[in-house]
């Protein structure tokens, strides 16, 4: 398998019906792999229930690995407490390719319906450049705006690339730019 999908980590990206196709691979066998990709995603998180995240970084360290591997686009909200502590990662809305839309009121459902005081705005670019387009910039006021109304901090709205030649950073922070 790790010959067909050439690394672990493209295996653990495959799909239901990529696994189905490989011989030897049935039903039973790809839920089981599932289940263990999901498991180690999860696994991954848990050491940040008990920490803060109090930066773009840590929000990297969180959820970068595996949305920089995402072939569509992604859109996540990192809901915290008033300590700044984990409660939930959501994902609100796919997009195809490179385009995605999400709802402020989805985005502030979410953050209600866990007693969120603030929340950080997160999706990642596969073409692997961080830089914000004129819809991410559209989103943040929009969600800033909605955000306020409700009393729900909008601590962060991050955008997960890759390093490449012309950024040391892998992600984009609208805080750390002055935006937020």
């Amino acid at each position: 398998m790790i010959t067909t999908f050439g690394s672990l980590r493209n295996l653990s990206r495959a799909s239901r019906e990529e696994l189905l196709v490989l011989r030897g691979i049935g039903e039973a066998k790809v839920s089981q792999l599932l289940a263990v990709f999901e498991f180690g995603k999860r696994l991954a998180r848990e050491p940040y229930s008990n920490r803060q995240i109090t930066s773009p970084g840590d929000v990297f360290d969180l959820l970068g690995p595996e949305m920089q591997q995402l072939s569509q686009e992604s859109v996540r909200v990192v809901l915290l407490n008033r300590r700044k502590h984990l409660l939930h990662v959501a994902e609100v809305f796919v997009g195809t390719g490179n385009e995605s839309f999400a709802q402020p009121s989805e985005i502030l459902r979410r953050a209600i319906s866990h007693a969120a005081h603030s929340l950080i705005l997160t999706h990642n670019h596969p073409s692997g450049d961080p830089s914000p387009s004129s819809a991410d910039h559209q989103v943040t006021k929009r969600l800033r705006s909605a955000c306020d109304a409700v009393g729900i901090e909008l601590t962060d709205h991050i955008i997960i690339g890759c390093e490449s030649v012309h950024s040391d950073d892998p992600y984009f922070s609208f805080r750390e730019a002055g935006l937020l």
